[in-house]
């Protein structure tokens, strides 16, 4: 009896996502992808953000990152910008939840030097796209 020939034709999978790369990929999208004057000021504000060497664990923008790779990493099909949409909405509450309550368990100031000012900045600015700005924004995520 002939066993059926293995099947060695590569198979297409869907990339698993890590935060620090859906940062990477929105920021840039917003140079290639939108022309607003919002996402030229998000795109500074990172930039700034960045520079203030935040541990990655501290930062909003990285926050930012994670939840969105968590979302896509779960559930492929999702709406992209939708999902960028809701958790920048969101990240106050991500941060208060995943950031400020350890920390304060641990008898810690909820909030590391700068970051408070850097998350309201930052959600603020986001908070502010409208749909063309967040479909410009993860135009990478949905080519990949």
């Amino acid at each position: 009896m002939n066993e059926p020939a293995e099947d060695n034709t590569p198979k297409e999978t869907t990339p698993e996502w890590d935060g620090s790369d859906v940062c990477v990929a929105i920021h840039t999208a917003m140079r290639k992808y939108c022309d607003t004057p919002i996402t030229t000021a998000a795109y500074n504000l990172i930039h700034l953000i960045c520079e203030a060497k935040l541990k990655a664990k501290h930062s909003p923008w990285r926050l930012f990152g994670d939840s969105i790779a968590e979302h896509l990493n779960h559930n492929p099909e999702v709406d992209v910008a939708n999902i960028a949409k809701r958790a920048a909405n969101s990240l106050d509450d991500l941060y208060f939840k995943h950031i400020a309550a350890p920390r304060r368990k641990e008898g810690k100031d909820a909030f590391p030097k700068g970051v408070r000012h850097w998350l309201y900045a930052l959600q603020g600015t986001l908070r502010c796209f409208d749909e063309s700005d967040w479909a410009g924004a993860v135009e990478y995520l949905v080519r990949t």
